[in-house]
């Protein structure tokens, strides 16, 4: 008798359960996360639209029954604004590509010092936008060593005549003025000619204030238009993880879909590679 549970079923099926697990990390975290969502279509529909056969994380049937969540850079918001990039600098601290000038984040600086700050130094930035950070952490079950997950988030909406303390609204986890410098080439000053390199400051730039370990963060860009519409940032989250390859590539996926009882069968499947 010809088994229905092939690999290839599997593959499909065996990256769906973390997929749910990480939609629900995002959920009710942002009202309207896609823009232009088709009629009868959920938010979880198009997580797994934009994410299918991406960064694939496989688990086994009994890591989902116990609730299993691994963070993975899955797409989390798809829209028209420009993408906020975001890279690890040496201290391993994620630092996005917003300016803030000259500014200086401290306990005393107002909503409207940082955002006159955003506005000034960002072209893709205006009065009345918001700011969302959100950051995951990987926790591991030490019950059942089973991976789970929990997300913070906090929200600005820029407004330069808000005099509250921009600390009594989010958190400095993801709203750090990070120092960063640039090569430049100057003259020596033994010759006058000769050409050296030296680090010259640039502009501050919207970073987290510790180093990103087992954990991933994204900051989003979003705006409310007249019609009551929201536009969005498409973004994806920045993972640094210990276990994230635990779970990814063909030994995983062989596990996960054997626990769903599928069998070799004449040609095996091989996940494709991912873009």
């Amino acid at each position: 008798m010809k088994t229905t549970k092939t690999y290839s079923q599997m593959y499909t099926r065996c990256q769906l359960g973390n997929m749910a697990a990480n939609n629900q990390l995002y959920a009710h975290r942002l009202p309207r996360p896609f823009e232009s969502k088709p009629p009868r279509q959920t938010d979880y529909n198009l997580f797994v639209q934009v994410n299918y056969g991406r960064n694939t994380v496989f688990l086994t049937r009994n890591q989902v029954l116990s609730g299993a969540c691994v963070l993975a850079p899955y797409q989390f918001t798809r829209g028209s604004l420009p993408f906020i990039d975001y890279t690890l600098n040496a201290e391993g601290v994620l630092v996005s590509n917003l300016s803030l000038g000259n500014l200086v984040i401290t306990e005393l600086t107002t909503v409207a010092d940082f955002s006159q700050a955003l506005i000034e130094n960002n072209d893709e930035w205006r009065e009345g936008d918001g700011l969302s950070f959100l950051n995951a952490v990987q926790i591991m079950d030490a019950y059942n060593e089973v991976p789970r997950a929990r997300m913070n988030t906090c929200q600005l909406l820029l407004d330069t005549t808000d005099t509250e303390l921009l600390y009594n609204i989010v958190s400095p986890t993801g709203f750090t003025s990070v120092p960063s410098t640039v090569p430049s080439t100057v003259p020596s000053t033994s010759s006058g000619t000769e050409a050296v390199a030296e680090l010259v400051e640039a502009p501050r730039l919207l970073g987290m204030s510790t180093p990103l370990v087992n954990a991933g963060a994204a900051w989003v860009h979003s705006r409310k238009r007249a019609d009551y519409s929201i536009r969005v940032s498409t973004q994806r989250l920045y993972v640094v993880s210990d276990i994230l390859a635990d779970y990814q590539g063909e030994e995983a996926f062989t596990a996960a879909a054997e626990s769903y009882g599928a069998r070799h069968t004449e040609i095996d499947f091989l996940p494709p590679a991912e873009e």
